[in-house]
């Protein structure tokens, strides 16, 4: 049995612990916990899954980066390159014994696991049960959503610390040849070819093609995320601009195929 209603009540206890409330990321890790949450909601039931399947969709969602705020209390910051905050959220969860916490009920552990430890993989691992890898599919592609949101609302500058330090910087960016191809050949991007800010965007962008379910092209489509990404910002480069305007048409022609 899945109580969200604890599971929501203990998560808030757990962040509220935190004495790093003030802490610009902190409050950014708290909002985009809650769309993800809302965006499993919204996945899970537009698939017509069970209402123990939703639920469960959602305990997920709740956990799915805990880990990351385990990095913020240690580091003050974010680090996606040095740090696997998936691998330390499963730590917490499974081996230091905290789900208990959260879910009495055993019989989900491993599904809860998978899930959290591939959602920020380059690629789910192979050898999962089916549950465990519909469930790892719906967190990566509510997680990946969020993303564009972010990219679409925040400021650039807040986006990529110490990546920029303002928008005119970002907007005279060139694109990697190898960020490039990768959208090209419909593959996501590596996160360790990214060299210039414009290949930081462009790696969120092209998170397009590790989608997986009808009905998440259908929400990115409807809200018109690649468009309004790429509509944010002046191209000074002119070989970035010829680039983006590409990569606009390959990725929404890719979405209009996947969400029919």
């Amino acid at each position: 049995m899945i109580d969200i209603l604890k599971a929501e009540k203990e998560f808030q206890k757990y962040i509220d612990q935190f004495d790093i409330k003030d802490n610009p990321s902190f409050i950014l890790k708290i909002v985009h916990t809650n769309h993800v949450i809302n965006m499993a909601v919204k996945i899970s039931k537009n698939m017509g899954l069970s209402k123990e399947d939703c639920d469960l969709a959602k305990l997920i969602a709740i956990l799915h980066d805990i880990g990351r705020f385990e990095e913020l209390r240690k580091l003050s910051k974010f680090d996606s390159v040095g740090s696997d905050h998936a691998s330390l959220g499963v730590k917490l969860l499974f081996e230091d014994g905290l789900i208990r916490t959260f879910i009495e009920d055993k019989q989900y552990d491993e599904v809860i696991k998978e899930a959290i430890g591939n959602h920020s993989r380059m690629a789910i691992r192979e050898g999962l049960s089916d549950r465990a890898l519909l469930h790892a599919r719906l967190l990566r592609d509510a997680d990946k959503i969020d993303n564009y949101r972010v990219f679409r609302d925040d400021t650039i500058e807040s986006r990529l610390p110490g990546i920029v330090k303002d928008l005119e910087e970002f907007e005279r960016s060139s694109l990697s040849d190898v960020v490039y191809e990768a959208v090209r050949e419909h593959r996501c991007v590596d996160i360790h070819d990214r060299v210039h800010p414009l290949d930081y965007l462009v790696c969120v962008l092209a998170f397009t093609f590790d989608i997986n379910f009808k009905e998440s092209f259908y929400i990115i489509k409807v809200n018109h995320y690649i468009d309004d990404i790429i509509n944010r910002f002046s191209y000074k480069d002119e070989q970035s601009r010829i680039k983006m305007e590409e990569i606009r048409c390959i990725l929404n022609d890719y979405i209009d195929d996947m969400a029919r």
